[in-house]
């Protein structure tokens, strides 16, 4: 599901990109610590959900 990979169509439809959006997603979440939920919606679609700890002592995060 995190692949980067390009989507069937490359045209201007809704929906169309280049595929990176989850791979980036789940990236971030993981470099975080963070949780990375999907849920499926009647009739078609997906929510995502990314929770992302929040930070302690008003220090940044750095990597």
């Amino acid at each position: 599901m995190y692949r980067c990979s390009p989507r069937p169509h490359q045209g201007r439809q809704r929906g169309s990109g280049l595929g990176v959006g989850l791979a980036v997603v789940q990236a971030i979440t993981t470099r975080h610590h963070g949780e990375l939920t999907f849920t499926p919606r009647a009739g078609g679609g997906l929510t995502v959900r990314v929770v992302l700890p929040g930070r302690t002592g008003g220090a940044a995060l750095m990597g």
